[in-house]
């Protein structure tokens, strides 16, 4: 099936958080720890309202309007001598192919607002996705890709 990606909107609240809790929740290994860890998740509703309302988050659906993928992001201003950057607090992909894209829609946003650097949360996560696009591993868990390289 053929993918869109579009900026998301609040409207895109409700899918996105079933399409998050059923990603999560497949992968867990323990549902009662699954469920507490959603209190706390990137995807719980009140960050999604944060993070959708901003404009700088991304979805993906399929031909048949189901979710397929996201990224929640924000930006962020004079953060370690840089003006501008792109957080990326989580990026869900339901295959490589959709990951993939979703890395390249937040580098090309970033070039395309002027923006200094992308960050992702979720470095190790998306690893071998993330060298691809020469994002590197600078601290804990953070990946980092520099316009200037």
């Amino acid at each position: 099936m053929k993918n869109e990606f579009f900026v998301a909107s609040i409207e895109d609240l409700d899918r996105i958080h079933q399409f998050a809790h059923d990603h999560f929740a497949i992968i867990a290994t323990d549902q009662n720890e699954f469920m507490f860890e959603s209190w706390t998740a990137p995807w719980r509703k009140e960050s999604l309202e944060h993070y959708l309302r901003g404009g700088w988050s991304f979805i993906s659906t399929r031909s048949d309007q189901q979710v397929s993928g996201f990224f929640l992001a924000q930006p962020l201003l004079f953060l370690s001598r840089q003006t501008q950057s792109l957080w990326i607090e989580l990026l869900v992909g339901e295959n490589q192919e959709v990951t993939d894209y979703l890395i390249e829609i937040a580098i090309k946003t970033a070039r395309e607002k002027h923006l200094q650097r992308v960050l992702f949360a979720d470095f190790n996560k998306h690893k071998s996705y993330l060298e691809k696009f020469q994002v590197s591993q600078q601290s804990n868990d953070i990946g980092e890709w520099n316009y200037k390289k």
